[in-house]
């Protein structure tokens, strides 16, 4: 049980790891293409929306072992945002910002995985 649920883990770091880094380099080529400060703000919108996509993934793969919830695209988000931030704001630049952003959207992405075991999810009534 436990090497499955430490496997399933590492797979779904790497899912939002991967789908993230690979819409942040395409958001970076298509800014690098249209030209001006482009560049970055697509590139950080692709590895946000790419962190959220490998976690929404990773959750209808069954990695998760909870329903959905907000913590699902709430934690790769703000792990991204934090590591991004973190990076900025020690002065690191480029390819180390932008690893940093990936590398914090799937720890946030673990988080969000280990703190959803501590939640009872209910959905309101009108889904029920």
């Amino acid at each position: 049980m436990t090497r499955n649920v430490n496997q399933k883990s590492f797979f779904l770091f790497g899912l939002v790891v991967l789908s993230s880094s690979v819409l942040l380099t395409t958001g970076w080529l298509i800014g690098l293409a249209v030209g001006g400060v482009w560049s970055l703000f697509l590139a950080m919108l692709g590895g946000a929306v790419g962190a959220i996509i490998g976690a929404e993934v990773g959750h209808r793969k069954g990695f998760f072992e909870a329903d959905w919830d907000r913590l699902v695209m709430g934690g790769p988000w703000t792990g991204y945002l934090l590591g991004g931030l973190i990076a900025s704001v020690t002065g690191l630049h480029g390819l180390i910002l932008a690893l940093s952003g990936v590398l914090g959207a799937g720890v946030g992405t673990l988080v969000a995985k280990y703190l959803l075991r501590f939640f009872e999810y209910d959905p309101p009534l009108s889904i029920k």
